[in-house]
Protein backbone atom coordinates (compact mmCIF):
# COMPACT_ATOMS: atom_id res chain seq x y z
CA UNK A 1 0.00 0.00 0.00
CA UNK A 2 2.84 2.83 0.70
CA UNK A 3 4.87 3.52 -1.75
CA UNK A 4 7.37 6.80 -3.22
CA UNK A 5 5.56 9.77 -2.62
CA UNK A 6 5.32 13.07 -4.74
CA UNK A 7 4.13 16.30 -3.68
CA UNK A 8 2.79 19.14 -5.86
CA UNK A 9 5.51 22.21 -5.17
CA UNK A 10 5.00 24.97 -3.64
CA UNK A 11 6.02 28.08 -5.68
CA UNK A 12 7.25 31.31 -3.58
CA UNK A 13 7.48 34.73 -5.18
CA UNK A 14 10.32 36.48 -3.84
CA UNK A 15 11.75 39.59 -5.36
CA UNK A 16 15.58 38.21 -5.64
CA UNK A 17 13.76 35.37 -7.72
CA UNK A 18 13.53 34.42 -11.52
CA UNK A 19 12.16 31.69 -13.63
CA UNK A 20 15.16 29.73 -13.74
CA UNK A 21 14.04 27.02 -11.65
CA UNK A 22 11.82 25.83 -15.06
CA UNK A 23 15.05 25.11 -17.15
CA UNK A 24 17.42 23.64 -14.48
CA UNK A 25 14.70 21.24 -12.63
CA UNK A 26 12.00 21.12 -14.93
CA UNK A 27 9.31 23.05 -12.45
CA UNK A 28 6.52 24.35 -14.58
CA UNK A 29 6.25 27.88 -12.79
CA UNK A 30 3.49 30.51 -13.07
CA UNK A 31 3.98 32.97 -15.50
CA UNK A 32 5.53 36.75 -14.81
CA UNK A 33 6.38 35.89 -11.54
CA UNK A 34 9.56 36.05 -9.93
CA UNK A 35 9.91 32.84 -8.21
CA UNK A 36 12.67 32.39 -5.33
CA UNK A 37 11.49 29.32 -3.71
CA UNK A 38 9.88 25.96 -4.79
CA UNK A 39 8.58 24.22 -1.68
CA UNK A 40 8.82 20.36 -2.48
CA UNK A 41 8.15 19.04 0.77
CA UNK A 42 6.12 21.08 3.67
CA UNK A 43 3.68 20.93 6.28
CA UNK A 44 4.56 24.27 7.54
CA UNK A 45 1.50 26.69 7.06
CA UNK A 46 2.85 28.54 5.19
CA UNK A 47 2.36 25.68 2.61
CA UNK A 48 1.36 22.26 2.64
CA UNK A 49 1.93 19.90 0.22
CA UNK A 50 -0.25 18.25 -1.52
CA UNK A 51 0.77 14.38 -2.97
CA UNK A 52 0.53 14.55 -6.64
CA UNK A 53 0.93 10.38 -6.94
CA UNK A 54 -0.92 7.25 -6.54
CA UNK A 55 -3.90 6.17 -4.11
CA UNK A 56 -2.81 9.21 -2.21
CA UNK A 57 -3.13 11.81 -4.45
CA UNK A 58 -5.02 14.69 -3.00
CA UNK A 59 -4.22 13.82 0.21
CA UNK A 60 -1.95 16.96 2.39
CA UNK A 61 1.05 16.01 3.84
CA UNK A 62 -0.82 16.37 7.44
CA UNK A 63 -3.63 14.40 6.51
CA UNK A 64 -1.30 11.99 5.27
CA UNK A 65 0.62 11.78 8.51
CA UNK A 66 -2.35 11.92 10.97
CA UNK A 67 -3.95 8.72 9.25
CA UNK A 68 -1.10 7.16 8.61
CA UNK A 69 1.86 8.66 10.85
CA UNK A 70 3.92 5.01 11.71
CA UNK A 71 3.68 3.67 7.91
CA UNK A 72 4.82 7.35 6.87
CA UNK A 73 7.53 8.08 9.71
CA UNK A 74 8.52 5.27 11.44
CA UNK A 75 9.10 4.64 15.16
CA UNK A 76 9.86 8.53 15.73
CA UNK A 77 5.99 8.94 14.23
CA UNK A 78 4.03 10.24 17.52
CA UNK A 79 7.09 13.07 17.90
CA UNK A 80 5.85 14.32 14.26
CA UNK A 81 2.35 14.15 14.69
CA UNK A 82 2.27 17.72 15.63
CA UNK A 83 4.93 18.75 13.59
CA UNK A 84 6.82 17.40 10.72
CA UNK A 85 10.43 17.81 11.31
CA UNK A 86 11.89 18.67 7.74
CA UNK A 87 11.15 21.25 5.12
CA UNK A 88 12.70 21.06 1.65
CA UNK A 89 13.02 23.50 -0.87
CA UNK A 90 14.79 24.62 -4.12
CA UNK A 91 16.22 28.24 -3.91
CA UNK A 92 16.75 30.42 -6.81
CA UNK A 93 18.40 33.67 -5.71
CA UNK A 94 18.49 35.55 -9.66
CA UNK A 95 19.44 38.29 -6.61
CA UNK A 96 21.49 38.10 -3.54
CA UNK A 97 19.45 37.33 -0.53
CA UNK A 98 18.82 39.79 2.55
CA UNK A 99 21.38 39.39 5.76
CA UNK A 100 19.76 37.24 7.54
CA UNK A 101 19.90 35.04 10.91
CA UNK A 102 17.71 31.96 12.27
CA UNK A 103 16.96 31.21 15.98
CA UNK A 104 17.72 27.90 17.60
CA UNK A 105 14.33 26.11 18.96
CA UNK A 106 14.74 27.45 22.42
CA UNK A 107 14.35 31.15 21.11
CA UNK A 108 12.22 29.75 18.34
CA UNK A 109 9.46 28.32 20.45
CA UNK A 110 9.48 31.04 22.94
CA UNK A 111 9.14 34.09 20.77
CA UNK A 112 7.75 32.43 17.44
CA UNK A 113 5.39 29.48 18.39
CA UNK A 114 7.52 27.28 15.86
CA UNK A 115 11.16 25.66 15.79
CA UNK A 116 14.12 27.19 15.12
CA UNK A 117 15.52 27.12 11.87
CA UNK A 118 19.09 25.02 11.02
CA UNK A 119 19.37 24.69 7.69
CA UNK A 120 21.79 22.98 5.22
CA UNK A 121 22.45 23.92 1.31
CA UNK A 122 23.89 21.92 -1.65
CA UNK A 123 24.63 24.24 -4.77
CA UNK A 124 23.41 22.92 -7.39
CA UNK A 125 24.42 25.81 -10.10
CA UNK A 126 26.33 28.75 -9.66
CA UNK A 127 27.71 31.47 -11.99
CA UNK A 128 30.90 32.02 -12.27
CA UNK A 129 32.80 34.14 -8.80
CA UNK A 130 29.34 33.77 -7.01
CA UNK A 131 29.58 34.48 -3.93
CA UNK A 132 27.62 32.93 -0.10
CA UNK A 133 28.04 35.41 2.65
CA UNK A 134 28.88 32.68 5.72
CA UNK A 135 29.41 33.75 9.15
CA UNK A 136 31.61 37.03 10.32
CA UNK A 137 35.28 37.72 9.85
CA UNK A 138 37.18 36.90 12.96
CA UNK A 139 37.67 39.65 16.28
CA UNK A 140 33.63 40.74 15.40
CA UNK A 141 31.68 41.09 18.50
CA UNK A 142 28.33 42.21 19.41
CA UNK A 143 29.17 45.54 20.53
CA UNK A 144 31.52 46.29 17.16
CA UNK A 145 28.23 44.61 15.01
CA UNK A 146 25.84 46.88 16.22
CA UNK A 147 28.04 49.96 15.81
CA UNK A 148 29.02 49.22 12.04
CA UNK A 149 25.28 48.43 11.39
CA UNK A 150 24.32 51.83 12.86
CA UNK A 151 27.02 53.45 10.68
CA UNK A 152 25.75 51.55 6.98
CA UNK A 153 29.59 49.73 7.70
CA UNK A 154 28.10 46.16 8.09
CA UNK A 155 29.67 44.71 5.18
CA UNK A 156 33.34 45.20 6.95
CA UNK A 157 32.03 42.37 9.72
CA UNK A 158 30.49 39.73 7.30
CA UNK A 159 32.41 36.50 5.80
CA UNK A 160 32.40 35.68 2.29
CA UNK A 161 33.09 32.52 0.53
CA UNK A 162 33.35 31.83 -3.53
CA UNK A 163 31.28 28.76 -4.49
CA UNK A 164 30.64 26.50 -7.26
CA UNK A 165 28.36 24.06 -7.98
CA UNK A 166 29.01 20.80 -5.96
CA UNK A 167 29.99 22.63 -2.81
CA UNK A 168 28.24 21.95 0.71
CA UNK A 169 27.09 24.05 3.73
CA UNK A 170 25.52 23.16 7.34
CA UNK A 171 24.27 26.47 8.68
CA UNK A 172 23.09 26.10 12.42
CA UNK A 173 20.70 28.48 13.42
CA UNK A 174 22.48 31.76 15.04
CA UNK A 175 24.93 31.94 12.43
CA UNK A 176 24.66 35.05 9.65
CA UNK A 177 23.96 34.20 6.19
CA UNK A 178 23.22 34.93 2.48
CA UNK A 179 22.95 33.57 -0.55
CA UNK A 180 24.70 35.41 -3.52
CA UNK A 181 23.34 36.11 -6.46
CA UNK A 182 23.55 33.91 -9.26
CA UNK A 183 23.29 30.87 -7.34
CA UNK A 184 20.41 27.94 -6.81
CA UNK A 185 20.68 25.58 -3.78
CA UNK A 186 18.68 22.72 -2.87
CA UNK A 187 17.75 23.49 1.26
CA UNK A 188 17.00 20.95 3.81
CA UNK A 189 16.15 22.41 6.87
CA UNK A 190 13.80 22.83 10.15
CA UNK A 191 10.14 22.86 10.07
CA UNK A 192 10.38 26.57 10.34
CA UNK A 193 9.80 30.45 8.57
CA UNK A 194 10.92 32.36 11.01
CA UNK A 195 14.01 34.54 9.68
CA UNK A 196 15.24 37.89 11.22
CA UNK A 197 16.84 40.09 8.65
CA UNK A 198 19.57 42.17 9.30
CA UNK A 199 20.08 44.18 5.96
CA UNK A 200 18.57 44.09 3.04
CA UNK A 201 20.62 46.15 0.33
CA UNK A 202 18.45 49.07 0.35
CA UNK A 203 16.14 47.77 -1.79
CA UNK A 204 12.11 47.62 -1.95
CA UNK A 205 10.12 44.42 -1.98
CA UNK A 206 7.40 43.44 -4.34
CA UNK A 207 5.13 45.29 -2.42
CA UNK A 208 6.84 48.49 -3.25
CA UNK A 209 8.32 49.00 0.71
CA UNK A 210 10.94 48.25 2.04
CA UNK A 211 11.15 44.89 3.84
CA UNK A 212 11.17 44.65 7.88
CA UNK A 213 14.37 44.42 9.47
CA UNK A 214 14.84 42.40 12.72
CA UNK A 215 18.21 44.00 13.90
CA UNK A 216 17.27 43.53 18.10
CA UNK A 217 16.12 39.88 17.86
CA UNK A 218 19.17 39.02 15.22
CA UNK A 219 21.64 40.37 18.03
CA UNK A 220 19.98 38.25 20.02
CA UNK A 221 20.59 35.27 18.33
CA UNK A 222 23.38 35.91 16.12
CA UNK A 223 26.56 33.43 17.55
CA UNK A 224 29.65 35.18 17.43
CA UNK A 225 32.00 32.51 17.70
CA UNK A 226 30.94 31.26 13.89
CA UNK A 227 32.95 32.90 11.99
CA UNK A 228 35.45 32.56 8.42
CA UNK A 229 37.18 29.60 9.85
CA UNK A 230 34.04 28.12 8.12
CA UNK A 231 34.39 26.34 4.62
CA UNK A 232 32.56 24.25 2.38
CA UNK A 233 31.46 20.83 4.01
CA UNK A 234 32.65 17.49 2.93
CA UNK A 235 32.90 14.15 5.11
CA UNK A 236 33.39 10.33 4.70
CA UNK A 237 33.06 8.69 1.29
CA UNK A 238 32.08 4.84 0.54
CA UNK A 239 32.42 4.04 -2.87
CA UNK A 240 30.79 0.74 -4.47
CA UNK A 241 30.83 -0.68 -7.66
CA UNK A 242 28.16 1.03 -9.01
CA UNK A 243 27.84 4.44 -6.68
CA UNK A 244 29.65 6.75 -4.90
CA UNK A 245 28.24 8.13 -1.33
CA UNK A 246 28.91 11.29 -0.01
CA UNK A 247 27.99 11.41 4.16
CA UNK A 248 27.95 15.25 4.14
CA UNK A 249 26.15 15.77 7.57
CA UNK A 250 25.01 13.91 10.46
CA UNK A 251 23.33 16.24 13.22
CA UNK A 252 20.48 16.17 15.59
CA UNK A 253 18.03 17.24 13.26
CA UNK A 254 18.85 15.74 10.15
CA UNK A 255 21.61 13.63 8.22
CA UNK A 256 22.66 14.22 4.75
CA UNK A 257 23.95 12.00 2.09
CA UNK A 258 24.89 12.79 -1.83
CA UNK A 259 24.63 10.05 -3.98
CA UNK A 260 26.41 9.38 -7.49
CA UNK A 261 24.78 6.78 -9.20
CA UNK A 262 26.40 4.75 -12.15
CA UNK A 263 24.12 2.52 -12.77
CA UNK A 264 22.19 1.69 -9.33
CA UNK A 265 21.84 1.37 -5.65
CA UNK A 266 20.69 -0.91 -3.94
CA UNK A 267 18.77 0.57 -0.62
CA UNK A 268 16.24 -0.64 2.34
CA UNK A 269 13.58 0.86 4.76
CA UNK A 270 12.63 -1.07 8.24
CA UNK A 271 10.07 0.55 9.63
CA UNK A 272 12.74 2.80 11.60
CA UNK A 273 12.86 6.06 10.02
CA UNK A 274 11.42 8.03 6.49
CA UNK A 275 13.66 9.06 4.03
CA UNK A 276 13.60 11.95 1.50
CA UNK A 277 15.56 11.77 -2.04
CA UNK A 278 16.34 14.94 -4.24
CA UNK A 279 17.42 14.00 -8.07
CA UNK A 280 19.58 16.98 -8.72
CA UNK A 281 21.33 15.74 -11.83
CA UNK A 282 20.10 12.82 -14.01
CA UNK A 283 17.22 10.51 -14.30
CA UNK A 284 16.03 7.42 -12.89
CA UNK A 285 13.88 5.06 -11.40
CA UNK A 286 12.84 3.45 -8.58
CA UNK A 287 11.82 -0.15 -8.18
CA UNK A 288 9.84 -1.38 -4.86
CA UNK A 289 7.31 -3.59 -3.63
CA UNK A 290 6.26 -6.13 -5.71
CA UNK A 291 7.86 -5.05 -9.34
CA UNK A 292 6.57 -1.90 -8.84
CA UNK A 293 8.21 1.41 -10.31
CA UNK A 294 7.98 5.47 -9.94
CA UNK A 295 9.96 7.64 -12.12
CA UNK A 296 12.41 10.43 -10.64
CA UNK A 297 13.42 13.13 -13.42
CA UNK A 298 15.71 15.85 -12.11
CA UNK A 299 14.28 18.03 -9.77
CA UNK A 300 11.62 15.73 -8.35
CA UNK A 301 11.61 14.89 -4.34
CA UNK A 302 10.41 11.64 -3.30
CA UNK A 303 9.34 10.87 0.53
CA UNK A 304 9.93 7.31 0.55
CA UNK A 305 7.72 5.68 3.63
CA UNK A 306 9.05 4.06 6.70
CA UNK A 307 6.82 0.74 5.43
CA UNK A 308 8.56 0.72 2.01
CA UNK A 309 10.76 -2.07 2.87
CA UNK A 310 13.80 -2.79 0.43
CA UNK A 311 14.03 -0.68 -3.10
CA UNK A 312 16.66 0.08 -5.97
CA UNK A 313 17.44 3.17 -7.79
CA UNK A 314 18.15 2.71 -11.20
CA UNK A 315 19.76 4.96 -13.61
CA UNK A 316 22.62 7.91 -13.95
CA UNK A 317 23.03 10.76 -11.90
CA UNK A 318 22.95 12.71 -8.85
CA UNK A 319 20.65 12.14 -5.24
CA UNK A 320 20.43 13.86 -2.27
CA UNK A 321 19.19 11.84 0.65
CA UNK A 322 18.20 12.98 3.95
CA UNK A 323 16.91 11.68 7.03
CA UNK A 324 16.46 11.78 10.87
Amino acid sequence: MYYPLKFESIYKERVWGSNRLASLLNKELPQNKSIGESWEISAHQEGVSVVSNGIFCGVSLQELIKNHGEHILGSRHEEYLEKFPLLIKFIDANDRLSVQVHPDNEYALANEGELGKTEAWYIIDAKPNAKLIYGLKQGITPAVFNQLISEGRIMETLNEIEVKAGDFFYIPAGTIHAIGEGIIVAEIQQNSDTTYRVYDWDRMGLDGNPRELHIPKALDVIDFSINETLTSLTSTSQLGEHYHLINYISSPFFSIEFIEIKSHYNGSLSSEKFEILIAIEGCFVILYGENQVESIPKGTTLLLPASLGDYVLQGKGQIIRTYI
